[in-house]
């Protein structure tokens, strides 16, 4: 005989020991995937040679990119060594080759093998000085132990002649660390192509020069809007006045490399008519979409904007949020008959809806568009669907198992006893609810069904 659990009767005790576990370890705030192994972009900055300006490469590699052999010297704790190659090379318009680079680094780690969810990567810049123009970039990474290969052959760059006009304003670009003192402004560039993480709070930069007889400081202004996919609408979301503490006469004069970030330095001078805006953005209340980003500086008669398009990206989302239909099949779990009923009914735009809606009610931080609620329901519901997946049900998250898993997560203790009389026994046992669930495999093929719950 099996055993079935009235799911829907434990909702509010389940959200609730959904939020305490998320936050027992600190709220899980999404972290780069798989799906971004090799991101790289451009940035447009000032220069010091005249008629020229700055165009850096900026790139983050993740480590499951490369193979690890173990190194002939270990280094302490990363025993294990690898390599990367990186080439680029910049063609003009009419297919000269106006700048070259080609390096190669060595990487050290923790382990052989770097596998989802556990990251490590590495980042760098490239430099280089050019005249106004369109550029095509030629860009490669390699892994010096595989010869795995990332290759883009069509970046395309314009470089505006920033000489000829009154304002000149570089790109914006998005940063995650910012330190100053009295002398220098430093800050670390995202580094996430031309995205920005999910849940993650992000600032914004911009360079930009006035003309030698200004000495005034213009007004700056901000603007944030969504982008509706197949729609020219722009809905703003967002906009800002930069106050004066935030911009900075200042130069780029260094750049500090390590294997896991970059940071850019800037000194405060008096003598060059260069600035630095730093702003902030609502990256945290952004859900996944584009969006454009404007950045518009005037002065009496004179104003000047410039804008960026990009994209929130969620790169760890759980697969079984990809396919709503799928989301809302699990959410039965926890329902009513009637709620159940109600939220599947409607077109898929309107199914979609009432999924939105019904996690909202349930956020526990509904200032942000992260919800740890429903993120730590649905990475559940992965784990799940694989691990307890048998060849009578290949979706795990449908089996008695995954169900309870889902429900009430990892159990504190499991064991598994295999007798040669009988069928093979699973029990679980979670210690916080003072519970005790036993699973029976009465086909001797995987397929564990519940046949008690108990109290320990």
């Amino acid at each position: 005989m099996t055993y079935k659990i009235n799911t829907y009767r434990l909702i509010p005790c389940l959200i609730v020991c959904l939020f305490l576990i998320n936050d027992a370890s600190g709220q899980r705030r999404p972290q780069q995937g798989p799906s971004n192994i090799v991101t790289f972009d451009t940035i447009i900055l000032p220069s010091e040679i005249e008629d020229h300006v700055r165009l850096d490469l900026t790139y983050r590699v993740m480590k499951n990119f490369f193979v690890f052999t173990r190194a002939s010297a270990p280094a302490g704790d990363f025993p294990y060594v690898g390599g990367l190659q990186l080439s680029v090379e910049i063609f003009d318009a009419n297919g000269n080759s106006r700048g070259r680079h080609f390096g190669q680094k060595e990487l050290r780690s923790k382990v052989a093998t770097w596998e989802f969810p556990d990251f490590d990567f590495t980042e760098g810049v490239v430099t280089f000085e050019l005249p106004p123009g369109e550029y095509r970039l030629l860009v490669q990474f390699k892994d010096v132990n595989s010869e795995r290969r990332y290759t883009d052959r069509d970046r395309r760059v314009i470089i505006p002649d920033y000489k000829s006009k009154e304002i000149a304003i570089y790109d914006i670009f998005f940063i995650e660390g910012i330190n100053q003192n009295m002398d220098t402004v430093a800050v670390r560039p995202l580094n996430f192509g031309e995205n920005i993480f999910f849940g993650k709070t992000v600032y914004g930069a911009v360079s930009y020069r006035l003309p030698y007889d200004q000495d005034d400081m213009p007004t700056i202004t901000t603007s944030l809007h969504r982008l509706d996919q197949g729609s020219k609408s722009r809905e703003e979301l967002h906009r800002e006045t930069i106050s004066r503490e935030h911009i900075h006469r200042a130069v780029l004069t260094d750049i500090k490399r390590s294997e896991i970030d970059i940071w850019y330095y800037m000194h405060k001078t008096d003598t060059d008519n260069t600035h630095f805006a730093i702003f902030s953005l609502p990256g945290d209340r952004l859900n996944e979409g584009t969006y454009s980003l404007s950045v518009a500086i005037e002065r009496e008669t004179l104003r000047t904007e410039k804008s960026k398009t990009f994209r929130v990206v969620w790169v760890d989302k759980p697969l079984s949020l990809q396919n709503t239909d799928f989301a809302i099949e699990m959410l039965e779990y926890i329902l009513s008959p009637e709620k159940y009923r109600q939220i599947r009914r409607g077109s898929r735009r309107e199914r979609e809806r009432n999924f939105i809606q019904y996690w909202k009610e349930r956020d526990p931080e509904p200032e942000t568009a992260f919800n740890p609620v429903m993120t730590e329901f649905y990475r559940r519901v992965d784990y799940a669907a694989g691990e307890f997946s048998t060849v009578r049900e290949r979706n795990g998250a449908r089996t008695d198992r995954g169900k309870v898993y889902i429900l009430y997560g990892p159990p504190t203790n499991r064991h598994r006893e295999l007798f040669s009389d009988q069928a093979p026994q699973e029990t679980w046992e979670y210690l916080h609810l003072n519970q005790r669930f036993i699973f029976i495999d009465q086909t001797r093929q995987g397929n564990y069904r519940l046949v008690s719950r108990e109290e320990l």
